[in-house]
């Protein structure tokens, strides 16, 4: 008797999953019938599995442990070495599947979430440490009342709807960054790229495009790919120059 790869063991469970005696499987693939038993078992279990996380996720109040595991995973951690501090702009949406669920995973306790979505809010406050913070306030009006008041956090991350960017990239962008003791990270659409003459791999030309309307200058260190909505959405990691420690 052999042992089945992947696509072999999947097809044969499909075929028991749709009706055919196991036995008779076992035999037609020449595999234990006992093997292709527990391979059944773990099929029919995953997917019930993925049932319940997929329903979680859908409803008003996901658990943390379905928010991690259904992340999206192109947040670049990896680059924020000595962050303690961090602060999040527009994070209810998705109760911090993009963006926050990172911070979680870095082991921040110093993180603030900024957000005008109340419940949503009120239940990231309940299922993150309790040593964060949840600020219900118009993002740009607690940036500006912030950076008046001197106040910064290492890391920036603002995640606001594609529709709403432009607007946070350009009119805003000065009061994220002048928060920023280190690093911000912005959504970009390919729109703002198009519509500015900017290339996602040209970080020279990001960075004095955020610099020019920030009125501060800072680093393009580099661009991630998110997904492929409206043309495709970027993490824009930027550093502000000279401050890094």
């Amino acid at each position: 008797m052999k042992e089945l790869g992947h696509k072999d063991r999947a097809a044969a469970v499909l075929e028991v999953i749709a009706g055919d005696d196991d036995e008779a499987v076992a035999a037609r693939w020449d595999v234990p019938v006992a093997e292709l038993r527990i391979a059944r078992d773990r099929f029919t279990a995953a997917g019930r599995d993925a049932v319940e996380v997929l329903a979680d996720a859908a409803s008003p109040n996901p658990s943390l442990d379905t928010i991690r595991r259904t992340a999206q995973l192109a947040f670049p951690t990896h680059l924020f070495h000595g962050v303690r501090s961090a602060v999040s702009f527009f994070c209810a949406q998705f109760h911090g599947k993009n963006d926050v669920v990172h911070l979680y995973h870095m082991g921040l306790d110093d993180v603030t979430l900024v957000d005008i979505d109340s419940a949503k809010l009120a239940h990231m406050a309940a299922i993150y440490p309790p040593t964060w913070r949840a600020v219900e306030q118009d993002a740009f009006a607690f940036a500006h009342e912030q950076r008046a008041a001197n106040q910064s956090w290492d890391l920036v991350v603002c995640d606001p709807y594609s529709s709403l960017a432009p607007e946070v990239v350009t009119t805003h962008v000065a009061g994220f960054v002048g928060i920023s003791s280190d690093w911000v990270v912005l959504l970009f659409s390919q729109a703002i790229l198009d519509t500015h003459g900017l290339g996602a791999n040209n970080h020279d030309a990001i960075a004095d495009f955020v610099s020019d309307h920030a009125g501060t200058p800072v680093e393009c260190v580099e661009v991630v790919r998110r997904s492929g909505h409206a043309g495709g959405i970027y993490w824009v990691v930027l550093r502000r120059t000279g401050l890094a420690g």
